[in-house]
């Protein structure tokens, strides 16, 4: 796209590639918005396009709602709308799967990763 002529910032998301890892509370859709929003003040942007892949996707639609005035469009690429009810979707289906198939050491696994 920067061939193309479009001024492009990529990032690394709070607590992925190479961004320093924090504290749980801090990784909120609140707080993924704040960072793009700091980045676009840092570089002085304007009339934004979020390009959100994966779980960028529910972020750039969060960042977008917090702060229209910054943010013009949001394009997602291979991106589910609520990350959440996904990954819900997911573990239950895991779940099931487990207790049909008697597998007691996947569904311990699971259980231990959903309680933290």
């Amino acid at each position: 796209m920067a061939k193309k002529g479009y001024y492009v910032i990529v990032y690394d998301q709070r607590g992925q590639g190479r961004s320093a890892e924090t504290q749980v509370e801090n990784y909120n859709y609140d707080k993924y918005a704040d960072d793009i929003k700091d980045i676009i003040n840092a570089y002085k942007v304007n009339d934004v396009t979020l390009i959100g892949h994966s779980h960028g996707g529910p972020i750039s639609i969060h960042a977008h709602k917090k702060y229209p005035e910054f943010i013009k469009k949001v394009v997602l690429v291979g991106a589910p709308v609520n990350w959440h009810s996904v990954t819900e979707s997911v573990f239950e289906k895991c779940r099931n799967h487990y207790n049909a198939t008697n597998n007691n050491e996947y569904l311990k696994s699971l259980c231990v990763f959903l309680s933290n």
